[in-house]
């Protein structure tokens, strides 16, 4: 089980879906054919054809978000964890292992 927040958004596929699609074609699908984000912490609802069953993707882990964007995991939670509880919470969207590895990327290259 996991929690959802008031602010998150939740997408509704109109058209059916094989539900024979695992967690990888599911990705595929809301990256190559929705064109989103599968790392954006939304949760995305498909159906089958008749409507009797729904399957859901929501990557809503920290530790999934790093494998799949290959940010080292150890490395990125030594650099974020340290001092996270003295962040007011408009300081912590930057922290996502997306923005963290783009602004941590850019920093090496100059």
């Amino acid at each position: 089980m996991f929690g959802l927040g008031l602010a998150t958004k939740i997408y509704i596929a109109v058209e059916p879906v094989d539900m024979r699609k695992g967690f990888e074609g599911l990705y595929g699908l809301v990256r190559d054919q929705l064109g989103s984000d599968p790392l954006s912490g939304r949760l995305f609802l498909f159906s089958n054809r008749t409507r009797t069953r729904l399957k859901a993707l929501a990557i809503l882990s920290v530790v999934e978000s790093c494998r799949r964007l290959s940010v080292p995991v150890k490395e990125y939670l030594l650099a974020v964890l340290p001092g996270m509880n003295r962040r007011k919470l408009s300081e912590i969207a930057p922290l996502t292992p997306a923005r963290w590895q783009s602004t941590r990327l850019n920093w090496v290259d100059c």
